[in-house]
């Protein structure tokens, strides 16, 4: 009987340390190296952490955010903006295709999250705003206006073509004839 319980016991540790292993997160690749990837290596990179995120708990999620702060706390100011910058040329160099495919991978990840952890994510965010200087505070309310404007002309722009195509087809707008 007391064989069996130990048995027992070990095939539970292992299907525990199995599932365990299965969902534990991957290291937080160091900024430096991530922008030295090209931009299909980092969505692929990004599709990986996704998956990863949805197997893993809130607990192993938050753990992963932390050491990722941790690596980008040990960033010299001149080194994140010349990462940054370096992202943001990146960035600029991306057909409209590729930024909606990175902005839908990014934006899945996010939807995955509880809305704790979310909320968990927004005040971590507030934290870091709080500790830039008002240059960089400045500069970031710029860049997100200027984001903003350019998500919001796309979808204008995009629905403004479905639009035409729709009336088109379907014989209606100031081209119609009755």
């Amino acid at each position: 009987m007391n064989a069996k319980l130990v048995k027992t016991c070990i095939a539970l540790l292992l299907a525990g340390s199995a599932v365990t292993s299965f969902a534990a997160m991957p290291e937080p690749v160091d900024p430096r190296a991530v922008a030295q990837m090209s931009m299909e290596e980092r969505m692929q990179q990004s599709r990986q952490l996704r998956e990863a995120m949805s197997k893993a708990t809130p607990e192993e999620r938050q753990a992963y955010r932390e050491k990722l702060r941790a690596k980008m706390d040990t960033l010299t100011p001149d080194e994140r903006r010349a990462l940054h910058q370096k992202m943001r040329d990146d960035w600029k160099q991306l057909n409209p295709e590729q930024k909606e495919r990175f902005s839908e991978d990014r934006r899945s990840l996010v939807e995955g999250l509880s809305r704790e952890e979310r909320k968990a994510m927004r005040d971590e965010r507030r934290k870091a705003y709080e500790k830039l200087s008002p240059e960089e505070r400045k500069k970031w309310r710029d860049d997100m206006r200027k984001m903003y404007h350019q998500r919001h002309h796309h979808f204008h722009d995009m629905r403004e073509r479905y639009h035409h195509r729709h009336h088109h087809l379907h014989g209606s707008g100031p081209d119609a004839t009755c």
